[in-house]
């Protein structure tokens, strides 16, 4: 299954699924972790902050009453195709609770020190990036789903782990060029998935080099084991 909001997931996860609210809640976990650990949250409150982002999304419902740049601050959301996206929303959901949890440290933090982290351009540097990679990375996630087991295989030996292409054609058997063209058609089924499934235009002005190095970075930031 792939690690995406795909709207059949989120349906699932608010409907009683047990095993689509596990893989919710999995899918971003981390996300949330990294973006708090970049605000300067201690790890207890990062775990904390996590579980006060989730409790937003099974403890209240808009119930269609709203649309995505109309929701109160007090209210959390669920996922109509009509009125907006959900990851929009999350970060809208996440930024809120990461003001809660300033406000309740004992020191009661000056507004400068919050508004470090959470004003609104600050917070579009805290997340943005980490938002881009979570992306890639949970993309990554599903693409050996959408080709075969050996031309995933080639793809994360050249690709992910850096072999050169001599090395890893000579390894698997194949061509110079049936391993370009696999590179070539992974990437654009990368790309598709981010399109389609987790809803992020494509670029007009494709760099590949620049692609696979975001890849990796999240490849590398999602599976540090922190």
């Amino acid at each position: 299954m792939a690690y995406t909001t795909r709207k059949s997931l989120l349906e699932r996860a608010r409907n009683g699924d047990a095993a689509a609210w596990d893989e919710f809640y999995r899918t971003y976990e981390k996300l949330i972790c990294k973006v708090g650990r970049q605000c300067g949250m201690t790890h207890t409150e990062e775990g904390e902050l996590v579980q006060m982002v989730m409790l937003e999304f099974v403890r209240k419902d808009i119930l269609k009453k709203y649309r995505i740049d109309q929701v109160p601050e007090n209210v959390a959301f669920e996922c109509h195709p009509e009125y907006g996206r959900f990851r929009p929303f999350l970060r809208a959901v996440v930024r809120n609770q990461a003001r809660k949890i300033y406000h309740k440290r004992p020191h009661h933090e000056p507004l400068e020190v919050i508004e470090k982290y959470l004003s609104d351009t600050a917070w579009d540097t805290v997340w943005l990036p980490k938002e881009k990679l979570h992306c890639l990375y949970i993309a990554l996630k599903d693409l050996p789903d959408r080709m075969s087991a050996k031309n995933y295989a080639v793809f994360e030996m050249h690709v992910l782990h850096g072999r050169s292409a001599e090395k890893t054609a000579e390894f698997f058997d194949i061509s110079i060029s049936n391993l370009y063209t696999i590179k070539s058609r992974s990437i654009a089924l990368l790309r598709k998935i981010l399109a389609d499934e987790l809803e992020l235009p494509g670029e007009t002005a494709f760099d590949e080099d620049a692609f696979l190095d975001e890849l990796r970075a999240g490849l590398e930031l999602y599976e540090d084991g922190k």
